[in-house]
């Protein structure tokens, strides 16, 4: 039937609200714990049903939450897609989903921010969705591989960030509570109001990291399935060669490969110190500079094609040339490129050239991309 009302169990354990609390409930104050939200106070009905339980799959749970706050592992508070750069790898890769690739997804739990109650409520809830393909190397169990991966990174720890976890397994925590007894229950029973209907024990169950719902088979594939066929003939080539397929990604800007050039700006200057020239009795103010989108394959310049032309040193979009300026730059080199069977194809920060040509092209170790700078400044001798 559809008739009456849909009835959901939301455990909270805080008596009562203030008017200014609805609809968002949520409190930790005291550890009394609740992350809800409400419609109408009206449609809210209040029963004192109790499930006091040990946990002991809780503890693994815990034991990330704390290393995470600690040590910004398993679970860095810049989201699982952050990996600290360097100035040899400005730009490390990452599996994670991040903005600016396929999936926008940000996952960022961050630790560091909320208590334990609601890290455990929601910390695991965007680390399931269509991006996780729910199989593993062997194609037959499967699960949830960004959960299963927070899990080996906590057990790795002390291999990646030198800091031991507190090797919780689950044997050695169920331990742990077998060993606490019954004791701890009638503890509990003197603060339960006589009239409340609860439940008490111990509760066997697995963490969030292994609680697979799905066992998810990669498909087969492809196959090919001899079919008996008449004898006949043919005169020329059986089989069409294939192109090969060659490509090569750069980073759009020019910070993208140097993270110190912070834009344009940061390459003209270093672009003035390199030439040598002292700008102490330099008037900066009296810079020309002519830009070039500048591309060469095996130290031949295939194009170079004048885009911007600044005056000064310090203006964004007078003296030296925005991003956008630098992307219309990239259009005017297109046609060009094209005539000698290369084309290029801009996503996010990346671009990526390819070779159009059946006649392999050695554009993986010997293509450049460049910014082309020709300036003049006025100096006192």
């Amino acid at each position: 039937m559809n008739l009456g009302f849909k009835i959901r169990k939301v455990i909270d354990n805080k008596k009562s609200w203030t008017d200014e609390q609805v609809p968002q409930r949520r409190s930790s104050g005291g550890d009394f714990n609740a992350y809800y939200e409400v419609g109408d106070d009206n449609l809210t009905i209040n029963v004192k049903n109790v499930d006091i339980h040990l946990n002991p799959a809780q503890g693994q749970v815990y034991d990330v939450y704390t290393m995470s706050r600690t040590y910004n592992y398993p679970i860095p508070n810049e989201g699982l897609a952050y990996k600290e750069p360097t100035y040899c790898d400005p730009i490390p890769y990452t599996k994670y989903p991040q903005m600016g690739g396929v999936d926008w997804t940000n996952i960022t739990p961050k630790p560091k921010e909320v208590t334990f109650f609601e890290f455990a409520q929601t910390f695991w809830r965007n680390m399931i969705n269509v991006r996780n393909r729910q199989y593993v190397s062997d194609g037959k169990t499967g699960g949830y591989p960004t959960l299963q991966s927070i899990y080996w990174r906590y057990l790795e720890s002390g291999q990646a960030i030198n800091v031991p976890n507190d090797n919780f397994t689950y044997q050695t925590m169920i331990d742990y509570v077998v060993g606490l007894g019954d004791y701890w229950i009638r503890l509990i029973e003197q603060m339960v109001p006589a009239t409340t209907i609860w439940n008490t024990g111990v509760k066997y169950e697995n963490s969030v990291f292994h609680r697979q719902k799905f066992v998810w088979r990669r498909q087969s594939g492809c196959k090919i399935i001899p079919v008996p066929c008449n004898d006949c003939s043919l005169i020329g080539q059986l089989f069409v060669y294939d192109c090969p397929v060659q490509k090569v990604e750069c980073g759009l800007y020019p910070w993208n490969t140097n993270p110190r050039d912070l834009s344009f700006g940061v390459v003209l200057n270093n672009t003035i110190i390199e030439s040598g020239i002292n700008t102490t009795n330099c008037d900066l103010t009296s810079i020309k500079s002519t830009w070039y989108v500048d591309i060469k394959l095996n130290g031949t310049t295939l194009v170079s094609e004048n885009f911007f032309n600044g005056v000064g040193y310090q203006t964004e979009g007078l003296s030296f040339p925005t991003s956008q300026d630098w992307l219309n730059g990239l259009t005017l080199v297109e046609d060009d490129l094209d005539r000698y069977g290369i084309s290029f194809v801009v996503f996010g920060e990346t671009i990526t050239f390819y070779n159009n040509n059946c006649i392999p092209l050695d554009i993986e170790n010997s293509l450049e991309y460049n910014v082309g700078i020709n300036f003049e400044i006025f100096c006192n001798n």
